[in-house]
């Protein structure tokens, strides 16, 4: 997935796939400064089903519905 497919499946709130794992949703977007690079990385939070633990990946692990 894309920065800006990420971007656009958390405003819309569609569920996404990650190591063969189904989430609901993105539940955030998180910007990190990389000051070695001087610039921001994105990494996205996922919400297990319960709502009691999160993941923390880059764009690039999560794939969209049914990918």
């Amino acid at each position: 997935m894309t920065k800006e497919e990420a971007k656009q499946a958390f405003l819309t709130s569609v569920p996404v796939w990650c190591a063969g794992i189904k989430y609901d949703e993105i539940s955030a977007l998180i910007y990190r400064k990389d000051k070695a690079r001087r610039s921001l990385v994105m990494t996205l939070e996922l919400a297990d089903r319960c709502g009691h633990a999160v993941m923390i990946v880059p764009p690039d692990k999560v794939s969209g519905e049914g990918k």
